[in-house]
């Protein structure tokens, strides 16, 4: 590996991709890491926000259309952002989102 990417000390980028998961970092930790690939982090408040800069920044892709793959904080979040219940179990909250987002992509269709 070393002659292939120039010597010690030298790996491809890909490489620390696979080895960052941003969700477990700490804010000051995401505004490090931002910064080492020159992106600027001022603007950015919330870790969310720092979170979705840094998996974008690395290429990483997130299932946000797919409510199973949500934490139960992050569907709670979003049913009250749609003014829905927040009651239930996991798989009550991913029926509750998904059927939120079939009636709106009929109301979509019906326009």
């Amino acid at each position: 590996i070393n002659a292939e990417y120039g010597g010690l000390g030298r790996f491809p980028f890909f490489f620390f991709q696979m080895s960052i998961n941003p969700k477990k970092l700490k804010v000051p930790e995401l505004r490090i890491e931002l910064k080492k690939l020159g992106i600027d982090s001022s603007g950015l408040k919330k870790k969310a926000e720092l979170v979705e800069k840094l998996e974008e920044a690395l290429g990483i892709t997130v299932k946000r259309n797919d409510p199973a793959a949500l934490k139960v904080s992050e569907l709670r979040a979003q049913l009250k952002d749609r003014g829905l219940s927040t009651t239930g179990n996991k798989a009550e909250l991913v029926k509750r989102c998904l059927l939120y987002t079939s009636d709106a992509a009929d109301e979509e269709d019906s326009v």
